[in-house]
């Protein structure tokens, strides 16, 4: 078990541990953006895979190991900006994918573990010789509390661990002391079932309020935001529900391959009322030609 400086700080560590600048590591497509521009600027080349309600696309997976990518990063939980999580039956189709390839790097982002609505679904085969679970506390605790905890075969802790040595990469014996203190205090740990239960139920709010407008085909994810797909390019719809008075996230930015057409959502300080005056605007803009 070893300790980054947040979740995206212990990938590059990873990757930079056991890769060479210019080697394939896959990621979803669309993708979180810290973590695609880490790929990018530590000098690796991102294998783009497609992501659906249920993860990342086996047969992308294993088209892109088999042209020779070198790791992967995988999302088990409340996918960064879909909110898609694994199934059993998707962990296991991965899992048989990567068991053809034991050699490649395997790496479980699963930054939401503690908040997440969904159960644990591990893509990680027994065979894997080089794996890494890692688990963020900045979407727990806060987004200035840079603290994750990497599990890992002992090999590559090994390697890791020479990239954590004492300086300027240790992390703070302050923020590992407050992060024991949060999880291990009752009422923290009740605030967590409180907050979890409050981020699905919003979801799940402003997808029951579209489908009464009439629009199913967005579906309550796991996670911060609220993924709407969308049939073209998103500008336009974000404009129309800025004139509105909503303020959204244009999804095309996301997208590693190709742009990701949708808008991401972040309802976590609406009320039941706002919502539902934002399901009403949302469905007038898709209503317009």
């Amino acid at each position: 078990m070893n300790l980054a400086s947040g979740a995206i700080d212990a990938l590059e560590r990873l990757l930079c541990a056991l890769l060479l600048p210019g080697d394939g590591v896959v990621v979803e497509d669309p993708c979180f953006l810290s973590s695609i521009n880490m790929v990018r600027y530590a000098g690796f080349t991102p294998c783009p895979v497609a992501v659906d309600a249920e993860g990342m696309d086996p047969d992308g997976l294993e088209e892109a190991l088999r042209n020779g990518a070198r790791a992967v990063i995988l999302t088990p939980r409340a996918h960064n900006p879909t909110g898609c999580s694994l199934t059993e039956t998707r962990a296991h189709a991965l899992r048989e994918v990567l068991a053809r390839y034991p050699q490649v790097l395997a790496i479980v982002d699963d930054h939401f573990a503690l908040l997440s609505a969904t159960p644990w679904h591990s893509p990680l085969p027994a065979s894997t010789q080089r794996w890494a679970l890692v688990r963020s506390m900045s979407k727990t605790l806060g987004p200035d509390l840079r603290l994750a905890f990497i599990a890992s075969d002992a090999d590559t802790s090994a390697a890791l661990r020479l990239r954590l040595n004492a300086g300027s990469q240790w992390v703070s014996h302050l923020l590992q002391d407050l992060t024991l203190a949060c999880l291990t205090d009752e009422a923290f740990i009740a605030s967590m079932t409180e907050t979890r239960r409050h981020y699905r139920q919003q979801n799940e709010k402003l997808a029951a309020a579209l489908a009464r407008h009439g629009h199913s085909h967005a579906t309550p994810g796991d996670g911060l935001n609220f993924w709407l797909p969308l049939p073209a390019a998103s500008q336009p719809y974000a404009l129309r529900l800025a004139r509105a008075g909503w303020l959204v996230r244009e999804g095309e930015i996301f997208g590693v391959r190709t742009p990701a057409h949708g808008l991401r959502l972040s309802l976590g300080r609406l009320s039941d009322a706002e919502i539902s005056r934002l399901a009403a605007d949302i469905a007038l803009v898709l209503n317009q030609p």
